[in-house]
């Protein structure tokens, strides 16, 4: 995670994750490295609900889930306990598709993250006014279609932020970043 331009990081207990069967090379980075506490798109990772303790299991539909954090909605962000994907569990729908694993969703929030501050040192209200500009999300698109297609399919919950962003969905779909798995 890049300390620029994150302030805070979380990180997770060792010996908790440790219980969740998950690859070493994923505990140690929640362990040592962590996600950042807050980062856009309003999103924050560590205790999770007002009720819960950090870390619970939670379920939704057919995932079982570690929860790291939670979206804008306050949906639980977690990693997939079966094959270590994260998601974002809305309360209403299915579940939302966020990377393939940890390490990808650190660089994931990193460079949204920069797109995101990049906007917003032009126009301090790009993001809460969702005006965007298209250029400074290019760079984000163009490496998430190269990186990891999936990442922008639709459904998935980058899909769904771009929209949010007013990221036009025909543009997505002329680029074949809809339909790719």
């Amino acid at each position: 995670m890049n300390a620029e331009i994150f302030d805070q990081f979380t990180l997770y207990p060792e010996s908790s994750l440790l219980t969740f069967a998950l690859p070493d090379e994923h505990v140690r980075f929640l362990a040592h490295v962590g996600l950042p506490t807050w980062c856009a798109p309003n999103m924050h990772f560590g205790e999770v609900g007002e009720k819960w303790v950090l870390l619970p299991a939670i379920e939704a539909g057919s995932k079982r889930c570690l929860a790291l954090g939670e979206d804008r909605n306050e949906a639980p962000i977690g990693i997939d306990l079966v094959d270590h994907s994260v998601w974002v569990l809305p309360h209403q729908t299915e579940p939302l598709f966020m990377a393939r694993n940890v390490l990808e969703l650190a660089k994931v929030l990193s460079r949204f993250q920069a797109s995101i501050d990049a906007a917003v040192d032009h126009d301090s209200s790009a993001y809460v006014e969702r005006r965007v500009r298209a250029s400074y999300l290019h760079s984000f698109i163009s490496w998430a279609n190269e990186e990891s297609p999936s990442l922008l399919r639709a459904g998935s919950y980058w899909h769904g932020v771009l929209l949010w962003l007013g990221v036009p969905h025909d543009s997505l779909q002329a680029t074949g970043l809809s339909d790719r798995t």
